[in-house]
C-alpha cells in the first residue's frame, strides 16, 4: 500500500482468484490470476 495523501490510498499485489460451483445442472469454473492495482479514497 502506497499513501498518495491522507485520503487517498493505492495498493499494488498479485492476485489468484479460484471459483468452483456444481450447482444442480449449472456448472461453474472460473480462475483468475495476475497483478492488480487498487485506488482508495476515504472521506
Amino acid at each position: 500500500m502506497y499513501r498518495l495523501s491522507e485520503l487517498n490510498n493505492v495498493w499494488f499485489g498479485y492476485r489468484y482468484l479460484n471459483i468452483q460451483n456444481d450447482s444442480g445442472t449449472t456448472q461453474v469454473d472460473v480462475t483468475q490470476q495476475g497483478p492488480m492495482v487498487g485506488w482508495a479514497f476515504s472521506f
